[in-house]
């Protein structure tokens, strides 16, 4: 009886699974792209750099968009358990450069994935400098 009452049971459970699986899909909303603070900053290599943070309208992604020696990098954040930190994903294997903000600095890393890498330490230039 145990058996077939169990059987019955994981029955019902894999039912209701699969009902949630194939229920219609709910109508999207559309996404809007919430544009941030920009800042500027200046690394300790004397470079200078801006930053735009952007994020999408239902928050499900954050992303920052950062000018640095003439280039442009778009970077999504990334988890970190200080600070907010952006750069492609680790399984990218052309990583250029990470961008981590923390306690007011940002640590700039260029060539992440070189050897020759090397980071630097950028603040933020306040609109009196």
């Amino acid at each position: 009886m145990k058996k077939a009452s169990l059987f019955l049971s994981g029955f019902v459970l894999l039912l209701a699974t699969e009902s949630i699986a194939f229920a219609a899909p709910t109508k999207a909303t559309a996404l809007k792209v919430v544009s941030g603070k920009e800042a500027n900053y200046k690394c300790n290599n004397g470079q200078f750099a801006t930053a735009t943070h952007y994020r999408l309208s239902d928050g499900s992604l954050e992303f920052i968009k950062i000018k640095y020696k003439n280039e442009n990098y778009t970077l999504p954040r990334l988890l970190s358990a200080n600070g907010e930190r952006y750069g492609e994903p680790m399984m990218l294997m052309n990583k250029k450069i990470e961008w981590w903000e923390h306690h007011g600095e940002v640590i700039l890393t260029e060539d992440v994935n070189d050897e020759k890498g090397k980071s630097l330490t950028c603040k933020e230039l306040n609109s009196s400098q």
